[in-house]
């Protein structure tokens, strides 16, 4: 959302800088490419945390920002010691981007991070969310609630479309049967996406004679991943599963789907999902974070860590005639239109940094 808010928020009212604090990172050059200023450091290290704490200050006086936006924990804490040398009057923003449903499953660091924001969180003039269950959730940790302001994740409905076009090149190049029904999940790799019950779910599918086939893409979902690979292996799925890795151009595979699943164990609003609402694509999502609000009468939620609740759902979406799937698909859109489109979005960020000056 940070890249989609630098892209579309960049006029003459709003000029923006960039403090990253763990290097360069994934969209270093497209913040380049938008002409705006990129400041990089390295907290990974105690040099790298030293050189931020002797620089900050001076790139904070340099700024005179008007509002310095923390994103996520590590960015929030940064933004506390950045706005105590900005100019005078500066305010400061927090954003926070998941949900605690796995507290108790995070390291030391993260835990201390989540304590300490909820020990500071009456210093921020606004804490933006993009999740209702995650203010829910903070709030009980003991963050402040009164400065709290949901605004969800939009999307561009423009670049994420229906295309038959796209279908049928993904298709073909993947090799896909036109007749075969083919769910997907897009997500990078890692333990709380919950790969494991989403292939226990395909392989019962498949032991009940249905021709399915999942197509995944993401960080670290690919065949280099010896963990991932053994996985497929020893669920029998090797012809039913294709890993692609990261993808380019992740909207021209939304629409080469007929059945999108998010198995994830933890989400706050989750970016996946939307996107494949925005392409018209049925949905299946575990119960976590926001699922349910952005599902609600367009979509399935099923318990988390569940393979057969999720290969109930799956199996209720491969049995409905294509026709009412496709007016699934459309109703979706539509909601995404009228609620979380990303020229809506911008302008509720921009409502709240008026008010907040």
């Amino acid at each position: 959302m940070m890249m989609k808010l630098l892209s579309q928020g960049t006029d003459k009212s709003n000029v923006f800088a960039v403090v990253s604090l763990l290097g360069r990172g994934v969209h270093a050059d497209a913040i380049e490419r938008l002409k705006i200023p990129l400041y990089t450091f390295n907290l990974k290290s105690p040099l790298g945390i030293l050189h931020f704490l002797f620089v900050a200050p001076y790139l904070a006086m340099r700024f005179k920002a008007d509002i310095t936006q923390g994103w996520m924990y590590h960015g929030n804490l940064a933004a506390v010691y950045l706005n105590f040398f900005a100019k005078r009057n500066s305010k400061l923003a927090w954003n926070i981007r998941v949900s605690l449903e796995h507290y108790n499953r995070y390291g030391p660091f993260k835990k201390m991070s989540v304590i300490l924001g909820a020990v500071l969180s009456n210093l921020p003039d606004v804490i933006i969310n993009n999740s209702k269950m995650s203010i829910e959730e903070h709030t009980r940790k003991g963050y402040v609630n009164g400065s709290v302001k949901y605004i969800p994740n939009g999307f561009d409905l423009n670049k994420f479309t229906p295309s038959k076009r796209s279908r049928e090149i993904v298709r073909k190049e993947l090799g896909l049967l036109p007749g075969q029904f083919v769910f997907g999940f897009f997500g990078h790799y890692g333990s709380k996406k919950g790969f494991n019950f989403l292939f226990e779910a395909t392989s019962l599918l498949i032991s009940m004679g249905h021709d399915v086939q999942l197509l995944l893409a993401g960080r670290g979902v690919d065949e280099g991943n010896r963990g991932l690979v053994d996985y497929v292996s020893k669920s029998n799925l090797e012809k039913h599963v294709l890993l692609l890795g990261e993808v380019d151009r992740i909207e021209e595979y939304y629409p080469a789907l007929d059945g999108y699943v998010q198995p994830s164990l933890t989400e706050g609003f989750s970016n996946s999902i939307g996107e494949a609402c925005c392409c018209a694509v049925p949905c299946v999502a575990t119960d976590v974070g926001d699922a349910k609000l952005i599902l609600e009468n367009i979509g399935s939620v099923v318990p988390a860590g569940s393979g057969d609740a999720l290969m109930m759902a799956m199996l209720h979406l491969l049995q409905t005639e294509r026709v009412q799937r496709e007016a699934m698909g459309r109703r979706a859109r539509e909601k995404f239109r009228a609620k979380f489109e990303l020229g809506k979005v911008v302008k509720m960020y921009q409502k709240v940094y008026r008010e907040t000056t």
